[in-house]
C-alpha cells in the first residue's frame, strides 16, 4: 500500500512537469508567462567562421538534423551526411531523381526537392528509400525550377525561381496554405531558425532574414560566395551552399543564447534520515542580468515553499551543489519537485524553467504525524546556500 501512495504521487509530479512546461506552471508560483529566451546582435552579421570543400562538385541542398548536415549535390545526384566538424562524409545514397537542389529534415525523415520534378520526395534517412512525396506548385510546368525546401515544424515551405515565391506548404498534400514573393529574383535557399525563415538568393548573391508572416525583410548580407544555394540553421549558425563554388559555409548571424537553468537530484527515492544531494546549473551569456527563483514542491498536498532567488549577472556561468538532509516529513509517502526558472527582472517572464522529480518514504518503524511544509520549512533554514 505504501508503495502504491508512492506511485500515485509520483503520477502527479510527471503530470507536473508537463504543466510546468507551459504557462500553467508559470501562474502557479507566481511568474509570468514562459517564454523561449533568445537575444540576437547583428555585430560581425555575415562573417564565415568554418568552410569545407562538397563531396562532389555542385553543393546545392543542405539541411540539419540535430546532429549532422546533410548535403544534395546537384550534379552528381547523391544525398551526403556529412560531419560538420569537418566535412567528412557518413554515409550517402543517390537523390530520387536528378538534380536535387533542397533539403529539409522534419525530425524524423528527409524531404528532398529535385529542380526539375518539382516534387518533395519524403525520405528514409537510413537508406534513401522514398516514403511518400508531394507534387509542388510548379508541377507539370515546362521548367519549373523548384529550388529548395525547408520545415517549419508542422509546415514545409518551399520557393522556386520560374515564379518567384515562397510558398508555405501542406506536406500532406502539397496545398499551398500561404506564399508572398521572394525578395529578389533567384530565390535558392530556405530554412527555419525556429521563428524567422532565413533565405538565400543566387541573382542577388545575398542572404535575407524574412518575416514568416508577410516576407518582409528583417535583415540581409552578401552571400559568402557568388551562388548561394540552399541553408540549414543549426541553432547557433547558419550554414551556405555554394554550388558553383562547391563550398560549404559556416556562417554567424550574431546570434547570442539566452540563460539556461537545470536542476537534478542524487536520487530517485530518499528515507527519513538521507542526505538528497542537489545539483543546479545556471548559465547567463546575454549582457543584462536575470533573476533566478527556486521552489520546492509536494503538489498532492498543495505545498509551495520559496526555497532561493538571486539576481544572476551578465556573462554568469556557475554550478552548484548542494545538500537537504531528508527529516523526518511524516508518515506517508509523497513526490517532491524542485522547480528552477529564471526571470526577466523587469517584465517577470519567465526565461527558461527545468524540474526535478524525486520520491519520499518515511524510515522504518511509526513515524509521527508532523506538519510537513514546517518539517521541509526548518530542513530548509539549516541549509546553507552558496553565495
Amino acid at each position: 500500500m505504501k508503495w502504491e501512495k508512492q506511485m500515485l504521487a509520483l503520477a502527479v509530479c510527471a503530470v507536473l512537469l508537463v504543466v510546468f512546461n507551459g504557462t500553467v506552471g508559470a501562474e502557479i508560483i507566481g511568474g509570468g508567462d514562459a517564454t523561449t529566451s533568445e537575444k540576437v546582435t547583428h555585430k560581425g552579421v555575415g562573417d564565415v567562421v568554418f568552410s569545407f570543400t562538397g563531396p562532389d562538385s555542385g553543393a546545392a541542398g543542405l539541411t540539419w538534423d540535430g546532429t549532422h548536415l546533410w548535403l544534395a549535390d546537384i550534379w552528381s545526384g547523391n544525398i551526403y551526411k556529412i560531419d560538420p566538424s569537418d566535412g567528412s562524409v557518413i554515409s550517402s545514397f543517390a537523390a530520387p531523381t536528378d538534380y536535387p537542389t533542397g533539403l529539409a529534415w522534419d525530425g524524423t525523415n528527409l524531404w528532398v526537392v529535385c529542380e526539375q520534378a518539382a516534387t518533395a520526395y519524403k525520405l528514409d534517412p537510413s537508406d534513401g528509400s522514398v516514403i511518400s512525396s508531394i507534387h509542388l506548385p510548379g508541377y507539370g510546368e515546362w521548367d519549373p525550377n523548384s529550388a529548395c525546401i525547408t520545415w517549419d515544424g508542422e509546415y514545409l515551405w518551399h520557393a522556386d525561381y520560374t515564379h518567384d515565391t515562397i510558398y508555405k506548404i501542406d506536406p500532406s498534400d502539397g496545398s499551398v496554405i500561404f506564399s508572398f514573393a521572394s525578395p529578389g529574383p533567384g530565390p535558392s535557399g530556405l530554412t527555419w531558425d525556429g521563428a524567422y525563415l532565413w533565405h538565400s538568393d543566387y541573382v542577388t548573391d545575398t542572404i535575407y532574414k524574412l518575416d514568416p508572416s508577410d516576407g518582409s525583410v528583417v535583415l540581409s548580407f552578401a552571400s559568402p560566395a557568388s551562388h548561394p544555394w540552399d541553408l540549414a540553421w543549426d541553432g547557433a549558425y547558419l550554414w551556405n551552399a555554394d554550388h558553383v563554388a562547391n563550398t560549404v559555409y559556416k556562417i554567424d548571424v550574431g546570434y547570442i543564447p539566452g540563460p539556461t537553468v537545470s536542476i537534478s537530484t542524487d536520487s530517485f527515492e530518499y528515507y527519513t534520515g538521507d542526505t538528497m544531494t542537489v545539483t543546479i546549473d545556471i548559465v547567463n551569456p546575454t549582457s543584462d542580468p536575470v533573476t533566478f527563483e527556486w521552489y520546492i514542491g509536494v503538489p498532492q498536498l498543495d505545498i509551495w515553499v520559496a526555497y532561493a532567488s538571486a539576481s544572476i549577472p551578465a556573462g554568469f556561468n556557475d554550478t552548484y551543489t548542494i545538500t537537504i538532509p531528508v527529516g523526518d516529513w511524516g508518515p506517508t509517502p509523497f513526490g517532491l519537485v524542485h522547480y528552477v526558472h529564471m526571470l526577466d527582472p523587469v517584465s517577470g517572464d519567465v526565461l527558461v524553467q527545468d524540474v526535478a522529480l524525486c520520491a519520499y518514504s518515511p524510515g522504518v518503524g511509526e513515524a509521527m504525524p508532523v506538519d510537513i511544509e514546517e518539517a521541509i520549512m526548518k530542513t530548509i533554514e539549516r541549509v546553507e546556500l552558496p553565495n
